[in-house]
């Protein structure tokens, strides 16, 4: 018999099983390169328990052409007092260009596609199980180079819940 990786991986939790929650986080931004600058940063999801696993970054229809927004990175968060503290900026992507329109659906999989997509979270992150974060993790688009043109960027984060820790 032989098992996808998710089932040997994680076989108290195992990957795209029957049953299993794939809640979307649409998300929709309108970036206007007057009012943006180096380093902005954009909440794609949050309140993210450690134990989910980021499945797609799915892009609706094409992304606009961000000219200038050459270096872009997905990360983790968590939040004290409204302030975003950094866990990973560049967890799941690094330096992914938006200067291009992406015709591509799945952002995550075009900019990484050696993600090890059967890790949680917490797995992503290299945390130990007696971490946790009160409220969750939030996953972050940083702009790392300020774009020169306008756009609407709308991404929707498509999640699996874990069924058991």
């Amino acid at each position: 018999m032989i098992y996808s990786t998710g089932v040997t991986n994680k076989s108290n939790n195992p990957f795209y099983t029957v049953g299993k929650s794939i809640p979307v986080v649409e998300s929709e931004f309108t970036i206007t390169a007057a009012s943006t600058a180096n380093g902005d940063q954009y909440i794609l999801a949050g309140g993210l328990p450690l134990e989910s696993r980021v499945k797609a970054l799915m892009a609706k229809n094409a992304t606009p052409a961000l000219t200038g927004a050459t270096d872009n990175d997905v990360g983790f968060f968590h939040m004290v007092d409204g302030v975003l503290i950094e866990i990973d900026a560049d967890a799941l992507i690094d330096g992914y260009s938006l200067a291009t329109a992406k015709s591509t659906r799945d952002l995550l999989y075009d900019a990484t596609p050696a993600l090890d997509r059967t890790k949680n979270i917490r797995d992503v992150l290299g945390l130990d199980d007696d971490v946790n974060y009160t409220g969750g993790v939030f996953l972050v688009l940083t702009m790392k180079n300020k774009p020169t043109a306008n756009g609407v960027l709308r991404i929707d984060v498509e999640l699996e819940q874990s069924t058991t820790n």
